[in-house]
């Protein structure tokens, strides 16, 4: 079973991959740093 929190990081990964076609989530990316960094966990 997963949690929400996981859940939601989730989704937001997928709407990345949606948008830029990838899922290379950048530092750079100011509205992405929380991504990047749960990714990098």
């Amino acid at each position: 079973m997963f949690d929400t929190a996981w859940e939601e990081k989730y989704r937001e990964l997928f709407l990345f991959k949606k948008k830029f076609g990838h899922c290379n989530v950048s530092k750079g990316m100011e509205e992405y740093v929380p991504l990047a960094e749960w990714l990098a966990k």
